[in-house]
């Protein structure tokens, strides 16, 4: 549906990994960190799916061998402050 976003932690042929300093999950991590702030890339106070997501896939992909995704609207505000 239009009005549906799903972010999920790895693509179908692949395994999420595990971020044992924060005892969960590697994309948990950086999802929970993007939302706190860091994933305000342009410094607007608000966080699109689009941002969130890329912050997610550029700090999970340098550290494991998984391809976070994004199914839905990049420009739909998640967060606004």
């Amino acid at each position: 549906p239009d009005n549906f976003t799903v972010f999920s932690a790895s693509a179908n042929n692949e395994i999420a990994s595990v971020f044992k300093e924060a005892e969960h999950g590697l994309f948990s991590y950086y999802l929970m960190k993007g939302l706190e702030g860091d994933a305000d890339t342009d410094h607007d106070e608000q966080i699109t799916n689009g941002e969130l997501i890329a912050f997610i896939y550029k700090n999970v992909s340098r550290q494991a061998n998984q391809t976070p995704q994004l199914a839905g609207d990049a420009d739909r505000i998640l967060v606004q402050w």
